[in-house]
């Protein structure tokens, strides 16, 4: 009897849902509080709901379909899912609302130096020099424009901002007021003092923002990571910061995550580091649970053509 995983949290109700669309010829394992069945009974297991780790994969002969719950799926793409034939569904855009404030938060903290407000003892004196800047009037730049990006432009403009967007095909965001792709990216780094990472961990952005990248910003903006910490070479961020060419930087997101225990990151006076919680708070704008209930009905009904957030293995989004 085939079976499916539920590795994320499900409710009893939620269950019932599952088990009427598969029937009684499906076998319900349910795994979030006793992850050791995924192995142990994975050789039946053709759907999981939920995160497949790389040593549960080789297990799981029979597996056909794989339900994130989440965007960011590096950790699903290590070599041998890619290179099978699992089919992998995310939930991209479930927290845009909630990370475009974390996002904006963030320019916030630094553009209105309150990183210095923090234990100062004077009333006024010493911050009358502090350097504190409208966000109002400023320029960012958007590196990757998807569902966070749809959500964080109009609230940047409604602050005042103009927003310049890069992605991979340079086709045009609404509401950005220049729109390249990432081959000419250095044309709409040089419009902007703020630069927002919203891009996935794919291979031809790993590292990209270097010193030249971050150089190529107006003086004295901010660099805000809610993306993935691969993106960012970490030496020349500090660098940059250290050259007083950037205000501050917001990472919620490291390379390695979390970052060692002697990283600098945890001690520059330039940098708040959020933990990777930039999506936490609130009601999801998407419910995962949605997103899959809609997939699995799809997929049993070998409609699979209709699925939703199917993952390009390859691309890696």
């Amino acid at each position: 009897m085939p079976s499916l995983a539920l590795v994320s949290k499900t409710s009893l109700d939620q269950r019932d849902e599952i088990q009427s669309i598969l029937g009684p010829s499906w076998d319900l394992l349910s795994c979030h509080e006793d992850r050791d069945r995924l192995c142990s009974e994975g050789s039946s297991v053709q759907v999981v709901y939920g995160n497949v780790r790389p040593f549960e994969f080789s297990q799981l002969p029979s597996l056909k379909f794989v339900q994130a719950t989440w965007a960011g799926i590096d950790n699903l793409l290590y070599p041998e899912m890619v290179n099978s034939d699992v089919v992998i569904a995310n939930v991209r855009g479930a927290h845009a609302t909630v990370m475009s404030e974390h996002v904006i938060a963030g320019l916030l903290h630094f553009t209105r130096s309150l990183h210095l407000h923090h234990g100062c003892k004077e009333w006024k004196g010493e911050r009358r020099s502090w350097p504190m800047e409208k966000l109002s009037g400023s320029s960012v730049c958007l590196f990757g424009a998807g569902a966070i990006a749809k959500a964080l432009i109009p609230r940047l403009m409604a602050l005042g901002c103009s927003v310049h967007a890069i992605n991979r095909s340079g086709q045009e965001v609404p509401g950005a007021t220049t729109t390249l792709p990432m081959e000419r990216w250095q044309e709409s780094v040089s419009l902007c003092q703020h630069l927002i990472l919203l891009a996935p961990s794919t291979p031809a952005c790993e590292g990209l923002i270097d010193e030249g990248f971050l150089g190529a910003l107006q003086p004295g903006g901010v660099l805000v990571n809610v993306s993935r910490g691969k993106l960012v070479v970490e030496q020349d961020l500090l660098k940059t910061l250290d050259s007083e060419h950037l205000k501050g930087a917001l990472l919620d997101v490291t390379a390695p995550e979390p970052p060692l225990q002697d990283s600098p990151l945890f001690t520059h006076p330039k940098v708040l580091l959020t933990g990777h919680c930039a999506a936490s708070g609130g009601s999801p704008d998407i419910s995962p649970f949605e997103v899959f209930r809609h997939n699995l009905r799809c997929w049993v009904q070998d409609q699979r053509q209709d699925m939703q957030y199917v993952v390009d293995k390859v691309e890696g989004y």
